[in-house]
């Protein structure tokens, strides 16, 4: 479950970063 969290954490910095 940790790595699924960080999938999404990391997911949704990628996000923010293409705004």
């Amino acid at each position: 479950y940790l790595i699924f969290r960080s999938a999404v954490n990391f997911h949704s910095v990628i996000c923010l970063l293409k705004i």
